[in-house]
């Protein structure tokens, strides 16, 4: 059994004041309860951490699977683009990354990748603030390597359009999938 330190819920770990590097030691594991994550204690020098909370701690992701409410995203009518390039900058580095809820993006994201890249995004939601710019909300540049894509819905002011492009620059092939209904 864990007896460490819990939270309720990731949006009450980011936001807390409390825990800080007076009294917590880096290395040790912050837990949620309702949403099951769990995150390392990063060194208080450390610049390559996932997450800070209030009071300044800076955490790694310690989950296999990343998901933006390791961020504190809610979605659902925010600009969810900070979040979702954080998620996409873990997942460039070989991570696995799944996502399930609604998120809204202003203007898209530019992805490019060198490493194995699995994101399951089937089941989510996008929807675009920037209708103009829907064809190329997720754009994913790489360098041979794999691929394992699950996309979801992507919806620009109600007008559904189920695209993702993916450009291989070694090839320089570029393939666009839309997706029945878009």
């Amino acid at each position: 059994l864990y007896d460490g330190v819990w939270f309720d819920t990731v949006a009450l770990l980011i936001a807390d004041t409390t825990k800080t590097y007076s009294n917590t030691t880096a290395g040790d594991y912050i837990r949620t309860r309702a949403e099951g994550f769990s995150y390392l204690v990063a060194a208080s020098g450390a610049s390559d951490h996932d997450v800070a909370t209030g009071g300044g701690l800076k955490l790694y992701i310690s989950d296999t699977v990343v998901t933006p409410e390791h961020f504190g995203t809610i979605g659902g009518g925010g600009d969810d683009d900070a979040i979702m390039t954080k998620v996409f900058a873990l997942l460039v580095t070989g991570r696995k990354g799944v996502a399930r809820g609604a998120y809204t993006l202003d203007s898209g994201i530019a992805v490019t990748a060198t490493a194995n890249m699995h994101l399951d995004f089937e089941g989510a939601t996008f929807t675009s603030i920037a209708a103009s710019s829907i064809s190329e909300m997720l754009y994913l540049g790489m360098d041979d390597f794999s691929l394992v894509a699950k996309m979801g819905t992507w919806d620009a002011d109600q007008n559904t359009v189920k695209c993702v492009q993916i450009r291989n620059s070694s090839t320089g092939l570029l393939r666009q999938n839309v997706f029945p209904g878009g």
